[in-house]
């Protein structure tokens, strides 16, 4: 029966319908910035400084404005409380450290970023979520509202490219630079991958304890299965830790500081 239905509507609606597959799913997921976030209280307690976002791979931008979101996080509550945005994912272990982030520029950047001040891209956003998952249609749809009233700056480009561009080697003092990206690196070639680690060393050598720069990622690790790791790397040194474990999407999160043993430059 499901299916016949679903033959029905894809008969009626194929035109209309097939041009979205010339097109990655734009799902961005807002319960990852409930990892980012607590990834940036550790930058944040470890630096005392404010915070200049490079987001890859940000589709709507929409975790780029994770400081305007309420947390919880373990025993610890975070962000603006009176946001309509409130993440609290299953938590185990201890919380991250009390922090006031400060955001001070945000940017990001996409293949085929959206534009959430357009009727269209809003939808195309809700309709990569399933009909039935009513708490994460009305936490994203608060999401847009927050992005929409003040959209952060987006890029339309190759990842690589626009890092290079980006995120020059002239340290900035006053100021962490840190790039982050959320189950994203993953789908990047190689070669793209590659050039981001080869330009983060770069920028990380010229980097000192006025100027640092960090690393933020959540991407998936093969030999954990379905778990997502949250590493921070952040020069000066640049040694990788790993901060938490977690499920892709931000439901739980397992808090576990635990060090890595790879320096960025030997990271693949």
């Amino acid at each position: 029966m499901l299916w016949r239905e679903v033959a029905a509507a894809l008969a009626e609606a194929g035109d209309e319908l097939e041009p979205w597959l010339a097109r990655p799913p734009q799902t961005n997921e807002v319960a990852r910035a409930a990892i980012l976030m607590a990834g940036l209280l550790v930058v944040t307690a470890r630096t005392s400084l404010p915070l200049a976002l490079y987001e890859l791979g940000a589709s709507a931008g929409l975790n780029l404005m994770l400081d305007r979101y309420a947390y919880q996080l373990g025993s610890l509550l975070a962000g603006v409380e009176s946001s309509p945005v409130r993440l609290a994912p299953a938590w185990e272990g201890q919380a991250p450290p009390a922090a006031t982030v400060r955001i001070q520029d945000r940017h990001g950047v996409d293949l085929y970023p959206l534009d959430v001040t357009t009727a269209a891209d809003r939808e195309r956003l809700l309709a990569y979520i399933w009909a039935d998952q009513a708490e994460r249609l009305a936490r994203t749809e608060a999401a847009i509202a927050i992005a929409a009233a003040d959209p952060p700056p987006l890029d339309r480009g190759d990842a690589a490219d626009w890092l290079e561009a980006q995120l020059e080697p002239t340290p900035r003092g006053g100021t962490v630079r840190v790039l982050m990206h959320s189950i994203a690196f993953q789908y990047f070639p190689p070669a793209t991958k590659q050039r981001i680690i080869a330009h983060i060393a770069r920028v990380g050598a010229a980097a000192s304890e006025q100027a640092p720069l960090a690393w933020l990622s959540y991407e998936m690790q093969p030999p954990l299965g379905s778990l997502a790791i949250l590493s921070l790397r952040l020069w000066p040194g640049g040694q990788e830790q790993i901060l938490a474990t977690g499920d892709p999407h931000g439901v739980k999160l397992s808090w576990v500081m635990a060090e890595g043993a790879r320096s960025a430059e030997a990271a693949s």
